[in-house]
């Protein structure tokens, strides 16, 4: 039996920009659109390709499944997700959410490494039936940061940059970290803003976010506390005792849930 598991970004998404005539409800960006701002073909195909020969061998490793990176250029929709197809993982990223402007390389190998995530991202994962296999979203922001972008940026060029005084200080100077850091906030913005919700850019600098009650493990944190995962997964290249935040992570759950999975 397969058991799937969809990230945010899949089915229906609110644009102004690229609704159909016959329906304002949904994202749908076709390839050859004058409004395809985001990646083109050759670039869609070079990320998905070096991340699946990359990961590859280690989520075989690590599972004991194959792994795959679908290619999925001529999907108009907006979408990205991660599959436990019983005898093979795989990830998706549509093509309309590729060719959505502001997409860049370095956003979509943060989108792969945030599904990756969900496959090895280990505890705590989620409680919903058919997702029980899957790191909560939370996990995933912080395996993303805290794993698999270092990892990327040891063999795949990014342009290294500060992000702003806050993760500087945080990062004490190391651009790797600052670099994670500030395409963390890209790639949150750019969610935000092709999303059906009011746009509100989230900011380096601003205050934390709600400490909830319990642990948030099959719901979204809010975009603020994302960001803050983002920045705490950064901070570990400079900072062996960096924790998950307490924005979705209460820190009683510390003794109870198991690191990351490499």
């Amino acid at each position: 039996m397969k058991k799937y598991f969809i990230f945010l970004f899949i089915l229906f998404f609110l644009s102004s920009t690229f609704a159909n005539e016959k329906r304002k409800d949904y994202f749908e960006l076709p390839p050859g659109d004058p409004e395809a701002l985001g990646l083109n073909e050759s670039q869609y195909y070079k990320v998905l390709g070096t991340f699946m020969v990359e990961y590859f061998q280690l989520v075989k490793n690590k599972t004991g499944k194959d792994f795959v990176v679908n290619f999925d250029w001529q999907n108009n929709y907006f979408g990205a997700f991660a599959k436990d197809e019983g005898g093979k993982y795989s990830i998706s990223l549509w093509g309309g959410m590729g060719r959505a402007e502001g997409m860049t390389e370095e956003l979509a190998y943060f989108v792969l490494c945030h599904e990756l995530g969900h496959i090895l991202g280990g505890n705590p994962k989620q409680t919903i039936p058919g997702s029980d296999w899957a790191s909560s979203e939370g996990q995933s922001d912080f395996f993303a940061a805290k794993r698999c972008m270092p990892h990327l940026m040891k063999k795949i060029p990014m342009k290294k940059r500060h992000a702003s005084k806050r993760t500087d200080e945080l990062c004490r100077g190391n651009l790797q970290c600052e670099t994670i850091a500030s395409i963390g906030k890209e790639f949150i913005n750019f969610a935000k803003r092709w999303s059906f919700q009011n746009y509100t850019e989230v900011k380096l600098g601003d205050l934390p976010a709600e400490v909830p009650r319990s642990l948030l493990r099959n719901v979204y944190p809010s975009d603020q506390c994302r960001l803050e995962t983002v920045i705490q997964g950064a901070t570990c290249t400079v900072n062996t005792k960096c924790e998950r935040p307490v924005c979705w992570y209460p820190s009683s759950e510390s003794k109870i849930h198991s690191e990351l999975f490499f």
